[in-house]
């Protein structure tokens, strides 16, 4: 899969990735999580940026769920099991990215 060449800004890092997706796209979801930190920064006394980020991503799982299982209410269990393992993998290469500073594989 050979995409355009993208640059995330986001809480003073700078990552490079590939995308298919469209830049104002891409843009808009930057924004989204943007809100999501600011939101968990205002509602929480957290001074370190990287705990702001990974309740963020906590939050915005949830949301995904919510929207999944509203959505999808007659799928089966291995979808719902499936979509978790699949979150908890983003979440994953999130924090991998956030602490090293570089993309997970």
């Amino acid at each position: 899969m050979e995409g355009k060449r993208a640059v995330i800004e986001l809480l003073g890092t700078t990552i490079h990735v590939q995308t298919d997706e469209d830049a104002a796209y891409l843009s808009r979801i930057v924004q989204y999580l943007e809100q999501k930190i600011e939101g968990v920064e205002k509602s929480m006394p957290l001074k370190d940026p990287l705990k702001a980020s990974i309740l963020a991503s906590v939050i915005l799982v949830d949301e995904l769920f919510k929207e999944r299982n509203r959505s999808v209410e007659g799928s089966s269990v291995q979808d719902a099991v499936e979509a978790e393992h699949i979150a908890l993998r983003i979440i994953e290469k999130i924090e991998k990215t956030l602490i090293n500073g570089t993309p997970a594989p």
